[in-house]
């Protein structure tokens, strides 16, 4: 449990230090080219003094025009000049403003060349992102001093953050798209990611309502993206202009904003197990109420902006509850409490941060940090309470484990006064047991793979011995090829033709590298038939070779006997190929039949880093679940095409996952093998042996799990044959 507790831990500060790192290194990069800057000479003239002069304006100033009139409403033109240099002649230039509140204008030797945001009487702000123009050349002086006049909006704010400048236009260009990178982009990523982490938690909490802090986090989550909204307007254009500026700030900056406070000490108060009594609920929700009665009755911006901090007293007195809940959660000693802190950690460091950054050091170009330590936090809770179901689910495994266990002893006791016939089914299962323990011998064990390859299987068999039969074939440390049969039948026969056959392809396939993979197939076909005699079993299977040919490095041969189609995933789409080759009336779907006249095709194809391929035996596409229905290959393409990113191991887990999901209890007909093969930029993989428990097919647990579960099954027959 420490040892999970600690990767919660570690995963949520690198989250918080990776968005630290890449907001300062985004905002702090700086583009070589040679600008002309404004960070002195500017002078600011307004209407609302009735007259046009302009008079000095201290630089800092330019971040919070709006405070320059009584009323923080009207006009503001701020004017500077510049010469262009020699260097930046005839090139193609570019202003760079920074981000505006709310509407600006341009205008050069008294020409507007663009603006942003819109003036009243429809007033609408541009959003957090980085404006920049285009100069035309027609408005420049070349040989004398320009004029740059910046007529801004302001009402309850107005400012300029960031120093414009005027530069090359790719410089401008560039400069302005990493600001809006970091002040808007990122927030509409996070904003659409919580909405599907939102659905999740939402659904996990319609399955299990006992659990109710899957709906707050839900609920936060839904509510945190529509607060959101103003940080990432620069990139949803279409919201510009929906109902009034004011109407837009009092949804998202102030009702969503209370809200989340209200949800969030409410998840706060669900995740440390306290119960709200008659008198906190009312007091809680008449808080609520009266900040959002507050918050709708404002009448303009100027208002809004002066009084929403007042407003937000409702909020802390809100959030007093949650934080009462942590300090009696702390002096009662509750284990919750840890884990709550730690997912609270990143926005209370960013909230130290903004105070530094743009209280202390007034650094107005920066973004408030606390809009990403929030954005951390959801993260945080997010492996928490996945943690956390985890751990849940692994309890309920263990108390069935044990209730398994008492259930054994019971029968054993029930064995033992009937013992005269139990000694022939003994025995019978002895001879099943060295059966299967003989047979998984021939299979791979843990290996080296050095060739940019990862492999991950699951292998189960109907009974003990299995007709399935995989390899893969390793030559010097890399991966030359991996082939997967499936024999006819049941049981032992079944299983002492795959041990015949194992070596007779292993054999072949190493001996014909130089040959055509179609020409290996009918090489193992005839000494197949020349090595099983009249045994009637025969063999359908594919098999595939590596091409390591320099410059070719991730082709691939297919051969397809009559198996299942492999599927091909590519990374970045959202579908599974099934690899199959063109009808033809050559083909030929079976091995080892003699006077059989066999034809293989070979299928060609490439695969990228990160690509993907899954063999599978017909055993888990005939699986039926306890309706009578097939699992079949649209609903496998679906679940590989789908299934978690990551390791060949992840993306088989989460299959598995999908499949135990749809069989639940009804019995398997046939023997299982799955292998997904990945295409890994990674020097070296270790292939381990294949997931063989019991327990898999009733837990859908995760491939650890499972191998744990057959660790601890084996030490138990061990224990019952002494």
């Amino acid at each position: 449990m420490f040892g999970r507790r600690n990767a919660v831990q570690k995963i949520t500060i690198l989250l918080v230090l990776g968005t630290v790192c890449t907001l300062l290194f985004s905002g702090c990069a700086r583009n070589q080219s040679e600008r002309i800057t404004f960070e002195n000479g500017w002078t600011w003239a307004s209407p609302y003094f009735q007259n046009t002069d302009f008079t000095p304006l201290e630089t800092s100033k330019v971040h919070n025009l709006s405070k320059l009139l009584p009323e923080r409403k009207g006009y503001v033109w701020i004017q500077n000049s510049f010469t262009i240099p020699q260097s930046m002649q005839n090139q193609t230039l570019g202003l760079y403003i920074g981000n505006v509140e709310i509407a600006c204008s341009i205008h050069i030797n008294g020409v507007e060349i663009g603006n942003c945001g819109r003036f009243p009487p429809n007033e609408y702000s541009q959003g957090t992102g980085a404006s920049y123009f285009h100069i035309p050349q027609s408005c420049l002086r070349m040989a004398g001093t320009n004029e740059l006049i910046i007529k801004v909006w302001c009402n309850g704010g107005g400012n300029i953050r960031g120093m414009p400048f005027i530069g090359l236009y790719d410089d401008v260009y560039i400069t302005a798209r990493k600001f809006t990178y970091t002040h808007s982009t990122m927030n509409l990523v996070f904003s659409d990611a919580i909405i599907l982490i939102g659905f999740f938690y939402l659904f996990l909490f319609i399955r299990r309502t006992t659990e109710k802090e899957y709906l707050y986090y839900s609920l936060m989550c839904f509510v945190s993206s529509v607060y959101l909204f103003p940080f990432c307007i620069s990139e949803l254009p279409w919201l510009v202009g929906v109902g009034t500026l004011l109407s837009f700030r009092k949804l998202t900056m102030g009702i969503a904003a209370f809200i989340d406070v209200y949800l969030a000490t409410s998840f706060i108060r669900v995740f440390l197990k306290f119960e709200d009594s008659i008198y906190v609920k009312v007091v809680r929700i008449a808080l609520l109420v009266a900040a959002l009665i507050n918050t709708v009755t404002l009448q303009d911006l100027r208002t809004f902006s002066l009084l929403l901090p007042v407003i937000f007293g409702f909020a802390f007195f809100q959030l007093s509850f949650g934080i009462w809940s942590v300090i009696q959660a702390l002096l009662e000693n509750r284990k919750e409490v840890i884990l709550l802190l730690i997912g609270f950690a990143p926005v209370i460091i960013c909230v130290f941060i903004d105070l530094f950054v743009h209280v202390v050091f007034e650094m107005t170009t920066m973004p408030f940090f606390t809009i990403y330590g929030w954005q951390a936090s959801i993260i945080a809770f997010l492996l928490i309470l996945a943690e956390r179901y985890t751990q849940a689910r692994r309890q309920a495994e263990f108390l069935s484990e044990k209730l398994e266990i008492e259930v054994d002893q019971r029968t054993k006791a029930l064995a033992e006064a009937n013992s005269r016939l139990e000694t022939e089914h003994a025995q019978n299962v002895r001879d099943m047991d060295l059966a299967t323990h003989v047979q998984r011998s021939f299979y791979p064990q843990e290996v080296s793979v050095k060739n940019g390859w990862e492999i991950a299987i699951y292998f189960k068999p109907l009974s003990g011995v299995s007709g399935d039969l995989y390899d893969f074939y390793v030559f010097n440390d890399k991966l030359s090829g991996l082939g997967l049969f499936d024999v006819s039948g049941h049981g032992i026969a079944a299983g002492l033709v795959t041990m015949l056959a194992k070596n007779i392809i292993f054999n072949t396939y190493r001996d014909n590298l130089d040959s055509q993979l179609s020409d290996v197939m009918i090489k193992i076909n005839d000494n197949i038939i020349r090595a099983k005699g009249s045994i009637e079993n025969y063999l359908t299977g594919a098999m595939i070779r590596m091409n390591d040919i320099a410059g070719q490095e991730g082709m691939i041969e297919l051969v397809n006997a009559g198996n299942p189609p492999p599927l091909l995933h590519r990374i970045g789409t959202d579908n599974a190929i099934a690899l199959a080759p063109e009808r033809s009336k050559l083909q030929c779907g079976m091995i080892g039949i003699a006077g059989l006249d066999v034809h293989f095709q070979t299928v060609e194809f490439g695969m990228n880093e990160n690509d993907s391929m899954l063999f599978y035996t017909d055993g888990i596409t005939e699986a039926q679940n306890l309706s009578g229905q097939d699992y079949g290959l649209h609903r496998l393409k679906y679940s590989f095409a789908h299934a978690e990113s990551g390791s060949a191991e992840k993306k088989l887990a989460s299959v598995l996952r999908d499949f135990m999901i749809f069989v639940d209890d009804a019995p398997l007909k046939d023997d299982i093998t799955i292998i997904v093969l990945k295409r890994s930029a990674k020097s070296e993989k270790i292939y381990k042996a294949p997931v063989q428990a019991e327990e898999a097919h009733n837990s859908g647990a995760s491939i650890d799990d499972i191998e744990e579960a057959e660790e601890l099954e084996e030490l138990e027959e061990v224990t019952d044959d002494e």
